[in-house]
């Protein structure tokens, strides 16, 4: 009975709001559908939650995702100009919806990565860039603002 009793580990608690972390970012070339050649990214960046509830449903377009929550994962982009990175105004936002993930078990932290795919079409408009980015969870928590490395095209 000792040896249960020390053998048994309480889980690690962690917050309700997301935390996440840049992994890292890759870029190759490629093709489009068109056969026009493209540089493809990919951000890579982990998750935890410590109740559990990241992503959305494809029915969850209701109050409040309705709102600037129909999105939960938001990007800023930085690129280099004259020697300093300034925010780019895109004429669209850099904005994604992570799927529903869901936890088994009675611990419902979660723990996870995931990757976003990015296009840059020729002829490249930057060439020293990086991104700001965070999450939202489904109880509207906002998660803390995560930087990638610094992009070389």
């Amino acid at each position: 009975l000792f040896l249960f009793l020390t053998n048994c580990k309480k889980p690690q608690v962690y917050p309700d709001t997301p935390q996440i972390n840049f992994t890292k970012f890759l870029l190759k070339d490629t093709i489009d559908i068109l056969d026009n050649p493209i540089k493809q990214g990919t951000l890579v960046f982990s998750f935890i939650d410590g109740d559990g509830d990241i992503g959305l449903h494809p029915y969850d377009t209701t109050a409040p995702y309705d709102s600037i929550y129909f999105y939960n994962l938001y990007l800023s982009l930085y690129s280099k100009e004259n020697g300093k990175f300034e925010k780019v105004d895109l004429p669209f936002p850099l904005r994604y919806r992570i799927p529903y993930v869901a936890k088994e078990g009675q611990n419902k932290t979660l723990k996870g990565s995931t990757e976003v795919k990015l296009i840059y079409n020729y002829p490249l408009q930057y060439d020293t860039i990086y991104y700001t980015f965070y999450i939202y969870d489904r109880a509207l928590h906002k998660s803390n603002i995560a930087t990638s490395d610094t992009i070389i095209f």
